[in-house]
């Protein structure tokens, strides 16, 4: 039992074999044309979604490391704190 094609089928069938190079170099051209500009723009998209990836993970150890470092200046004046008094109380 054989099939007709439908019109639609039929029509984008001639459209793509009308729009679609015979050579093999006309075909080569198409690719590089097509290929190339989307390699280009797909690498800049992925390069600045990795940027911004490490911009956020530099904040955050930014404020991992200021948190740190707030939390060592609090212990030290404790620890002062704690010396001077014991040092007043010997005396």
């Amino acid at each position: 039992m054989t099939s007709k094609l439908t019109f639609a089928g039929s029509f984008v069938g001639r459209f793509l074999k009308r729009l679609f190079p015979k050579s093999d170099v006309a075909r080569t051209g198409l690719m590089w044309f097509i290929g190339m500009p989307s390699g280009v723009a797909g690498f800049f998209i992925t390069k600045s979604a990795l940027e911004k990836q490490r911009y956020k993970k530099m904040k955050s150890r930014q404020r991992i490391r200021d948190a740190l470092k707030a939390n060592e200046e609090k212990n030290a004046l404790e620890e002062a704190q704690a010396a001077a008094a014991k040092a007043a109380a010997a005396h």
